[in-house]
């Protein structure tokens, strides 16, 4: 069966990007063969990955254009399954599948939660999977409810979590460091978390705060830092390798206003580190449970704070450990075969 991951861009190093290569190549392991489409890419990621465009277009003539070239690439590759990897590209998506020669099937993969679809081409999108009878993966079974919801149960949808391939190896540190993981945007509200970090620190002065991850608020970050004086308390790494990342702290923060699943909840869990979370609407409350951390009501700072301070009281590595084997590779793997094969019977 050949199935093709597409995206507005495969060599951004988002979540979304990350987990699709990491399942493409497990796909390809036991039998599958797995492609790439982005319509614009920063790099080719892997000999199968094939780039739409080169320069930027107009909506209106990149949407034209994409249509008839998807529809050639399923053809010319023998795609089976087409994946969609965002919001926006539905529309494309369904309509080039249409308008080429074979019966390949749509699914939209989505990695953001329902409520984020705000744009105007995420609306048509998300009509798109409404009109077509998409079938559609979510990754929490609160998003699942809306997307039935929305499209009046006329969608295949179905609920699979994502996998880190990486077995439980306990590297909690009791040292002073606490880290952040996501991209530099307004989304993953990295602003409120500095103010909350500048806060624990009355209690608790030495502490360091590392941030990790890219994206177009950096300045704006960096001067937030600047103005509270916290130079040397909060650092700004970039873009790491989860080694570096989760073996330099002993808790991971997150203040997202949303999410999907949060990919690096499931990594901090598999090196044994708890996390405290805001309680968006999707992600954190699925994933974080009983002693593995804390959630926390969203913009309740002092509530937050108090969970800084009291974390290594309310936390079992143990419960870690045992919770994360609900994501392992081998699992999720299983369950994205089984319904491959159902899409074709």
């Amino acid at each position: 069966m050949n199935i093709c991951f597409f995206s507005s861009d495969m060599g951004f190093k988002g979540g979304a990007e990350k987990f699709s290569l990491s399942l493409s190549n497990e796909l390809d392991q036991i039998g599958y063969s797995c492609f790439y489409l982005s319509i614009y890419s920063t790099e080719y990621v892997d000999k199968k990955h094939t780039i739409l465009f080169n320069e930027k277009l107009k909506q209106r003539e990149m949407l034209l254009k994409s249509i008839k070239r998807i529809a050639k690439y399923i053809d010319e590759n023998e795609i089976d399954v087409f994946i969609c990897i965002g919001h926006g590209l539905g529309l494309m998506a369904n309509l080039g599948e249409i308008i080429s020669k074979r019966d390949c099937k749509v699914v939209f993969h989505s990695h953001s939660p329902f409520n984020e679809c705000i744009g105007i081409a995420s609306k048509i999108s998300l009509f798109s999977n409404y009109l077509f009878k998409n079938n559609i993966i979510t990754l929490t079974e609160r998003d699942k409810k809306n997307y039935e919801h929305y499209t009046n149960n006329r969608c295949n949808i179905k609920t699979i979590r994502n996998f880190v391939d990486r077995k439980f190896n306990n590297h909690i540190n009791n040292n002073n460091e606490f880290i952040s993981v996501g991209s530099l945007c307004e989304r993953k509200n990295f602003i409120e978390l500095i103010d909350i970090f500048n806060d624990y620190l009355e209690f608790n002065p030495n502490a360091k705060l590392n941030i990790y991850g890219e994206g177009e608020e950096k300045d704006k970050i960096e001067i937030k830092i600047a103005s509270l004086n916290l130079q040397n308390n909060i650092f700004l790494k970039g873009f790491c390798n989860a080694d570096e990342i989760y073996t330099s702290g002993s808790c991971l923060l997150m203040t997202s206003k949303a999410e999907g699943l949060p990919l690096c909840i499931l990594e901090a869990f598999s090196f044994g580190i708890p996390c405290i979370a805001y309680d968006c609407e999707t992600g954190p409350k699925e994933l974080i449970v009983d002693k593995t951390g804390e959630v926390i009501t969203m913009h309740d700072k002092a509530s937050f704070v108090n969970a800084m301070i009291n974390i290594s009281n309310n936390v079992d590595i143990k419960q870690i450990e045992e919770h994360y084997k609900n994501y392992s590779k081998d699992l999720i793997l299983s369950i994205w075969d089984a319904y491959f094969k159902s899409l074709k019977s």
